[in-house]
């Protein structure tokens, strides 16, 4: 990684000089034109001062660092200090075209007479005629070329200074990526530069949840062995007992009858835990029907109604129509577990309410109890796998200890948000929000 990011910042670097010393070479050569242009339209002005003189030819040859031509307004060529050559009509030259139209003309071409860029600038002077002055680019870049060594040795030596920036830069900015790899699981110790710290605390927090749920994968592993070896160990207490014949034909049938208690809450407890692992398993919900939560409802208390009526609690519903789309199984599995739940740890004598409820942008599920309800010090932990607030009477009250964390999980697919409310020996209250329903 370190030689790749040295490289690109190499290249980048390589590159940027190159356009600078691209843009700085056209900017210079564009300043010595414009500089060229300016020196020619001042020696014309002045010669042209001298036009009327009689002298004026003489004036001429003494400009020996450019060419000067005296034009005729038919073209014929008058005067050029490149005298040595007979030269041709120059009506059609561009400049002098140029200088009969609007007063000047300037145009740079191939001299035919020199084979060099020349730079030429025309002026009509007032007797009719053309003063034409003229210079050579190899006289212009005279400069250039001899610069041009200082530029090769400037180039070489800001190539030097682009390796070892490259060489700083990418020590700077690989190091704390480095250090971050060594320490992936404790990014806190690294100390990065202000870029990298969203990633950091991302990165952080990433490790905060992975262990957060490897601690609840622990304790569930820890939990889930505990509820599954207590009632095997009754289950295989009892067979033992009768397969060895100590017991008496009297208590074959009560043995019999705990196996098969305890065989039951442990297929409850198998089913639970299959369907919690499902669940963690989806991230939204598969199945999109058109679920009236009320009719649910009605259903499921007529489920509990014996279990109701065996602890001596009545379940009732009410409320009214209030669709949302799901899965109708999910949707009966929480509202079975919160009713279920509020049965088990009433009183005889108590109540359980459940309402459905279709407000603005919202579908309420609540389910109400008057039992026993939840200390304060609990009620942000029964939503927890195999949380129990008093564990003796958990026991004697049945159930796996899963019922909420699988109502948990099915509200998190629907993005409902669960409120609970509860005071010990009044009651408890828990609300499930849906944030949107479906349409009637």
């Amino acid at each position: 990684m370190k030689k790749y990011v040295f490289r690109r910042l190499l290249l980048l670097s390589l590159l940027l000089i190159n356009c600078c010393t691209a843009l700085s070479t056209l900017i210079y050569l564009r300043s010595i034109r414009s500089a060229v242009k300016s020196d020619l339209e001042k020696t014309a002005h002045l010669l042209a001062s001298f036009s009327e003189e009689d002298d004026f030819t003489e004036r001429l040859k003494s400009t020996d660092d450019m060419r000067i031509t005296l034009i005729e307004a038919d073209g014929t060529v008058l005067y050029d200090s490149y005298g040595t050559v007979e030269l041709e009509n120059h009506l059609s030259r561009p400049e002098v075209q140029e200088a009969l139209a609007s007063g000047s003309g300037y145009a740079v071409r191939i001299s035919e007479v020199s084979g060099y860029e020349t730079h030429y600038y025309a002026m009509l002077l007032a007797n009719g005629r053309i003063l034409r002055t003229a210079v050579l680019s190899s006289g212009i870049f005279v400069f250039f070329r001899r610069t041009i060594y200082l530029m090769l040795v400037l180039t070489v030596a800001v190539i030097g200074v682009a390796l070892l920036l490259s060489k700083l830069l990418t020590k700077r900015f690989i190091a704390p990526i480095e250090e971050l790899g060594e320490n992936l699981n404790n990014p806190e110790a690294v100390k990065p530069y202000p870029e990298l710290v969203p990633f950091v605390e991302r990165l952080q927090s990433e490790n905060d949840a992975n262990r957060h749920m490897e601690q609840l994968r622990r304790e569930f592993t820890a939990n889930v062995s505990h509820e599954l070896k207590t009632p095997l160990t009754g289950i295989s207490g009892y067979a033992e007992i009768i397969e060895s014949g100590l017991a008496k034909p009297d208590d074959v049938k009560t043995f019999a009858g705990r196996i098969r208690a305890e065989s039951a809450r442990l297929l409850d407890l198998i089913g639970d835990i299959i369907g919690l692992s499902e669940l963690d398993t989806l991230s939204e919900e598969s199945e999109h029907e058109r679920v009236n939560l009320f009719e649910v409802s009605k259903s499921v208390a007529n489920s509990l109604s014996c279990s109701a009526e065996n602890r001596s609690v009545s379940l009732s519903v009410c409320g009214g129509d209030a669709f949302i789309l799901g899965s109708r199984k999910r949707l009966e599995e929480l509202i079975y577990n919160l009713a279920d739940n509020g049965i088990r740890y009433n009183k005889p004598g108590g109540s359980v309410v459940i309402r459905t409820e279709a407000a603005a942008n919202d579908i309420l599920l609540t389910v109400s109890d008057t039992g026993i309800g939840i200390p304060k010090d609990s009620q942000s932990r029964v939503f927890e796998r195999f949380y129990r607030v008093d564990k003796g009477r958990s026991k004697k009250s049945g159930g796996t200890g899963l019922g909420l964390a699988i109502v948990k999980h099915i509200a998190m697919l629907y993005n409902a948000e669960i409120s609970l409310k509860s005071e010990e020996n009044i009651g408890t209250v828990i609300t499930v929000c849906f944030p949107e329903k479906s349409e009637e």
